[in-house]
């Protein structure tokens, strides 16, 4: 059973089924990912059957992306923290005089660039043919439905999202808490600002998650 969490019922949200030869968009995948920052302005899902009868199932979360960055890794390995555009306060030289200016090098890249880096015409074909699903200047982000465990998606809600490479394919997924400025994982547990290192639960449980029970086929039905 599903446990993404809706203000109404799972099967009211818009379903595309799809019929492909074979779906192996995520062996296919190249580049390091992206960071981003943004509102989901609309859910829906997508089904994929393969002729050897197997089914992939998403749900799908259009997104209006406020800030983006390429994933970024140092010699290790380990992934090193974007700038997020942040700014800082320098002195003019005239007494209590101020300007504001970009702390560091940004390291930014716009809505266009990041929706050129995950292109994938296999998956961008689907919502071609339902555009009436996209909200307008929106980017989609494909998730797993078997990968979605104890957190609540809704309408509005504030994201920070972790491509799989440079695929709509998510890898790691939080939320971010306006009123609180906080960050909260899968869990509810808060994350400090250094979120690339532990931003989600979901990456370290991975192999631990249970496929979802096929046996709720019907509740994926038109």
């Amino acid at each position: 059973m599903s446990r993404i969490y809706n203000d109404k019922p799972l099967s009211n949200l818009p379903l595309i089924t799809v019929q492909h030869t074979e779906w192996k968009v995520e062996g296919k995948l190249g580049g390091t990912g992206v960071l981003i920052e943004g509102n989901v302005r609309r859910r829906s899902r997508v089904s994929v059957n393969t002729k050897d009868g197997n089914k992939k199932r998403y749900f799908v979360l259009h997104v209006d992306v406020q800030k983006a960055h390429k994933r970024k890794f140092d010699s290790s390995g380990k992934e090193i923290n974007p700038n997020f555009s942040e700014t800082q306060k320098v002195g003019t030289g005239y007494l209590n005089k101020y300007k504001v200016e970009a702390k560091g090098e940004t390291d930014n890249i716009n809505k266009q660039e990041v929706q050129k880096l995950l292109q994938n015409d296999e998956m961008d074909q689907i919502y071609r043919k339902s555009s009436a699903l996209i909200s307008e200047g929106c980017l989609s982000f494909w998730l797993p439905e078997s990968k979605l465990e104890d957190i609540e998606i809704l309408d509005g809600d504030s994201l920070r999202i972790t491509t799989k490479k440079n695929s709509p394919l998510i890898e790691n997924l939080t939320k971010v808490e306006i009123d609180s400025s906080t960050v909260s994982n899968f869990a509810g547990e808060e994350v400090g600002a250094n979120w690339t290192d532990k931003i989600m639960s979901m990456k370290s449980n991975e192999s631990e998650t249970t496929p979802a029970d096929d046996n709720n086929d019907d509740e994926w039905d038109d």
